[in-house]
């Protein structure tokens, strides 16, 4: 664990014991970008503006990567700085992969068959998704710390961490809270420098070869620490969408 790091969960994350990989950082050669990989520990990093420009907001960032890899810095770090510079308190997210074997986690996953990713990524996605739901609760508990607004705590997410980003978010609208600060996070990263969608919760996201019949990475198994339920019959070929905000691609 890197120094300023928070870690999420006191000991072992709770479903990952007996987890013998250790984190790694490396430059992906398959994705011209640095990555980390073999994520046991969840852990969130806090990128703070000057006291004199913090308007009270906080927004926790999902890097994406097939759940195989993060890609820290071009959907994390990066996306971080503008937050920051807008007064933005912004926080990066570490949540559990599945294991690399390779010095290339990206490359090591696009040789996988699409049964071998789904296969891989099925006991990892509801971890991952747990990790986004103690990410949150994180946050919102040590606002004061921060001088933030518990109310004012958005999630963004990019490719799978797009995933881990839904669940929160519909977890906090059933508890009640809102997410008035994605606006401003849209706002901050600019609309003529990102392509913007809308977040869909898609379990696993489809391929053009998909047939529409491909099971649930994660309807089979709950979420744990969610107070919404993961619905079953989610699937490629049905089209559920969940209110929210990820972020499709990268810079242009």
């Amino acid at each position: 664990m890197e120094p300023g790091e928070i870690r999420l969960y006191q000991g072992t994350a709770p479903g990952s014991e007996g987890w013998t990989q250790h984190v790694n950082e490396t430059f992906s050669v398959a994705w011209q970008t640095r990555v980390v990989s073999n994520v046991v520990d969840p852990t969130l990093t806090a990128f703070r503006p000057e006291p004199a420009r913090s308007n009270g907001s906080a927004v926790i960032i999902c890097p994406g990567g097939g759940f195989h890899a993060l890609s820290i810095d071009s959907e994390g770090i990066e996306v971080a700085r503008p937050l920051v510079a807008r007064g933005t308190t912004a926080f990066v997210l570490k949540y559990r992969l599945v294991a690399s074997s390779t010095a290339d986690p990206g490359a090591e996953m696009m040789t996988k068959s699409r049964p071998e990713m789904d296969a891989a990524c099925a006991p990892i996605v509801p971890l991952a998704m747990a990790d986004g739901l103690a990410a949150m609760a994180y946050v919102r508990a040590h606002a004061d710390d921060y001088g933030i607004d518990p109310e004012r705590v958005g999630i963004l997410g990019f490719s799978a961490g797009g995933m881990v980003a839904a669940l929160p978010y519909c977890d906090a609208l059933v508890s009640g809270h809102s997410f008035r600060a994605l606006g401003e996070v849209v706002e901050a990263i600019g609309a003529e420098s990102w392509d913007r969608a809308p977040m869909r919760a898609r379990f696993p996201a489809p391929r053009p070869e998909d047939d529409g019949e491909s099971e649930s990475w994660a309807s089979a198994t709950p979420v744990p620490g969610s107070s919404v339920a993961m619905p079953s019959g989610y699937g490629p070929s049905r089209g559920n969408t969940t209110p929210g905000w990820a972020i499709e691609g990268g810079r242009r």
